[in-house]
């Protein structure tokens, strides 16, 4: 599955739209991957992975008693999936790749365009002289600040999961085998000896 093997591209500063960044730069990607692991003691695994999250840079963003989700920084994406997929048996994997390079030049036109809208009405509001002139600028600067407080918010969202790769790890529990008290021995003399003693010779 591919994954990135160099640091991730330089995100545009999530506050503001013109930050001069190069229009050629890199395609910004998102990385998601979804492992299922068989194994024991389950938690113990849990315990790691975040662990291993840990010590790549990353971070937990959710874990229940048979999941766990962590973000880990684009460039460690394709180690730590590998060091995680040992935590167990591997039953499934599945890794997506989005390029949301396209969706951020939108957002950042977007926000700039309310934003310059957004100023155009602050001065009207200061040269109007009636009061239902007024009401209805403040109605629409109080609708454009709330459009511009989401598209900032997406575009922070979007921002993290550029830098940060997102991990999923689903466990499908297995029990621990044990010998039964009842066991069938061959010879009437080996039920004498008894089974504890010949497991211990």
């Amino acid at each position: 599955e591919p994954a990135p093997t160099s640091p991730s591209p330089e995100v545009p500063n999530p506050s503001g739209v013109d930050t001069g960044t190069d229009r050629s730069r890199a395609p910004l990607l998102i990385y998601q991957a979804s492992l299922t692991l068989g194994a024991f003691e389950v938690p113990k695994h849990i315990e790691r992975i975040e662990k291993l999250a840990t010590e790549a840079g990353g971070y937990l963003v959710q874990r229940s008693d048979l999941s766990v989700t962590v973000r880990v920084p684009a460039a460690a994406f394709g180690a730590t999936l590998e060091a995680i997929a040992k935590e167990g048996d591997e039953i499934h994997r599945q890794v997506n790749v989005q390029d949301v390079t396209a969706a951020f030049t939108d957002l950042e036109i977007r926000l700039q365009n309310a934003r310059v809208v957004r100023g155009r009405f602050e001065e009207l509001l200061g040269k109007v002289t009636k009061v239902e002139e007024a009401l209805a600028i403040e109605r629409e600067l109080e609708r454009l600040s709330g459009e511009i407080d989401l598209i900032v918010g997406r575009h922070k969202l979007m921002s993290e999961l550029v830098r940060f790769s997102t991990i999923t790890v689903g466990f499908e529990p297995r029990q621990v085998e044990t010998l039964q008290n009842q066991v069938s021995l061959p010879f009437p003399w080996l039920h004498d000896l008894g089974l504890s003693r010949l497991l211990s010779l």
